[in-house]
């Protein structure tokens, strides 16, 4: 019967115990929620605001580390608020850790959740101390006046964190960091950059100290934490959840082309390569007046914010001006990725960017895997090959029909003014030269009809144009009809031409060299019409016809 009543007295006061720490969760997100609406009369203290919000790993404060440089691979991110100029960012990158002044938004100690009441109250001959001056700091067993310790129930409910830059974005307006003790939703109220020789280094070794001539407290340089195996199995668990989720820190800065009155269906693909990447994706579009171009892009789904270079310097993409351009901003944002389309563009300025920012370009990339791994071909398309890069900033140029291209609407991107860059001014444009059609461009065309060798002239080119007006479509050529002088250079389709990867690929006289085939292999559905059975061509063809294509070409055309 005694232990009935020792079982019964033991439930009641935990459920006693369990009331009172609701009761003080409720009275300290009321107080909270009044606060960061400034509808308490502050005017017996000082009142601020926070001006940043933290996104972290940790949800709630259980398993939150109480020190974040005892766990250096927590990842977060400091997110500032709206009315914060990404211009307060600047500069912060040149250090290699943040102080995070924070307020412990989350304190629901019972009785003492209301530890702040002291801010919310006017000052009276009697004040009224609503925290317990003495706390028994954790594998201490004495009581300690609560400033010698790092509760976090203090008079002010502030505390400080020093926490590893991983990267800067002022474009977002965020800082990613590393050893974060901090739980989501944390509201900040400044940050400072560590400098050791004005602070104390919290990295270094600490000594034993004297407490008072009555304890000693021993902390070593190298710590060795040893966790049982069911906390070693639910921390394993934790970190392999956030790195799938560590996409969501990345940020990618995508290059994009246009015609100077609308984006290229290149840049879209890049974009969705970009999504898959994860992160928060910026668009930069350059040259004089494209505001309209620059809008298009704020409104591509997945794109976040647009950087607008609108100088006439980078009308004509000259490589040395839009290399100087995307370093620039590389410099002040810090972004993750760089992405732009594979074209001749690409070609030209992102090797100048690689060789600035000290990084090897990733060309062609097909696939994304993850964050760091992508897959790109090799050998004209024979093979491929997944690289993985550990640079810091991965560059990739895309092939464009390796993705879909993404949606035109959709977004809410914000369009911004992209930082002035030093001109070049090395290479000085002379003139253009474009040959109009009022047929698809090539990369972008539904059907292609292309042409080889075995046309034998460009008169007979002739055929292929009235097949490709019937079918709405443009007209390509193998490089053998290029070198012929049958065709201009810009209808050449291969691996050292343009890829394509229409709907229709309707191949009239080509034998499919890998050089070839390189280039249109990705199409939907391939027609090969060739006089000789043997050759490659038809052993990609989802179609063919063994005939003479000044017979079958004609009769084709006449029956659609």
């Amino acid at each position: 019967m005694k232990q009935l009543h020792a079982c019964q007295d033991a439930l009641e006061k935990k459920e006693s115990a369990r009331m009172e720490e609701r009761v003080g969760r409720t009275a300290v997100e009321k107080e909270l929620r009044a606060v960061l609406e400034a509808k308490l009369d502050v005017s017996a203290g000082y009142y601020v605001q926070p001006i940043a919000t933290v996104q972290s790993c940790f949800a709630q404060c259980l398993g939150t580390p109480r020190q974040g440089l005892l766990a250096p691979l927590t990842r977060g991110r400091v997110l500032c608020h709206r009315n914060i100029s990404p211009d307060t960012l600047d500069g912060l990158s040149d250090f290699s850790h943040v102080w995070i002044t924070f307020v412990f938004h989350a304190n629901t100690n019972g009785k003492n959740a209301r530890a702040h009441d002291g801010l919310l109250r006017r000052p009276s001959s009697k004040p009224s101390h609503t925290f317990r001056a003495k706390i028994s700091p954790p594998m201490l067993k004495r009581r300690m006046g609560i400033f010698a310790t790092r509760t976090p129930h203090r008079p002010n409910p502030i505390g400080i964190t020093l926490a590893k830059i991983e990267q800067v974005d002022m474009a977002a307006k965020s800082i990613w960091v590393s050893g974060l003790d901090l739980v989501e939703g944390t509201p900040v109220l400044d940050l400072k950059p560590y400098v050791p020789m004005l602070a104390v280094d919290v990295r270094s070794q600490m000594q034993t100290t004297k407490m008072q001539g009555k304890m000693n407290l021993l902390v070593f340089d190298n710590v060795h934490v040893k966790y049982t195996v069911e906390a070693d199995n639910s921390l394993c668990t934790t970190l392999r959840s956030f790195s799938r989720a560590s996409s969501r820190f990345a940020s990618t800065l995508v290059v994009a082309e246009h015609n100077g009155e609308a984006l290229t269906g290149g840049t879209l693909s890049a974009i969705t390569a970009a999504s898959k990447i994860g992160g928060d994706i910026t668009v930069l579009v350059s040259g004089s007046n494209t505001a309209n171009i620059a809008k298009e892009a704020a409104a591509v789904q997945g794109v976040k914010s647009v950087l607008h270079a609108d100088a006439a310097q980078f009308d004509h993409a000259i490589a040395e001006e839009l290399s100087s351009l995307v370093v620039t901003i590389q410099k002040g944002s810090n972004f993750s990725h760089i992405v732009a389309p594979s074209s001749n563009i690409s070609k030209n300025f992102f090797p100048r960017v690689g060789a600035a920012l000290d990084v090897a370009p990733f060309t062609d990339v097909l696939t994304v895997v993850d964050e760091n791994t992508f897959q790109r071909p090799l050998y004209a398309g024979n093979a491929i090959a997944t690289v993985t890069s550990s640079d810091s900033v991965k560059l990739l140029t895309v092939r464009p029909t390796g993705f879909e291209k993404a949606a035109v609407t959709g977004g809410s991107g914000v369009v911004s003014a992209a930082p002035a860059a030093p001109a070049a001014n090395l290479t000085r444009f002379v003139s253009e030269e474009t040959s109009s059609s009022e047929r698809p461009d090539l990369t972008a065309a539904r059907v292609v009809v292309s042409g080889g060798r075995g046309l034998k002239s460009g008169e007979n080119f002739a055929l292929l144009n009235t097949l490709a007006d019937k079918l709405k479509g443009a007209v390509g050529a193998s490089r053998a009809a290029v070198d012929a002088g049958f065709v201009p250079n810009e209808l050449q389709i291969g691996q050292t031409g343009k890829v394509v990867a229409p709907e229709l690929y309707i191949a009239v006289g080509i034998s499919g060299a890998i050089q070839h085939l390189a280039g249109m292999k990705d199409s939907k559905t391939i027609v090969a019409i060739n006089k000789d059975a043997e050759a490659p061509i038809f052993q990609v063809a989802d179609y063919g016809l063994v005939e003479d294509l000044f017979k079958a070409l004609p009769e084709l055309t006449e029956k659609i």
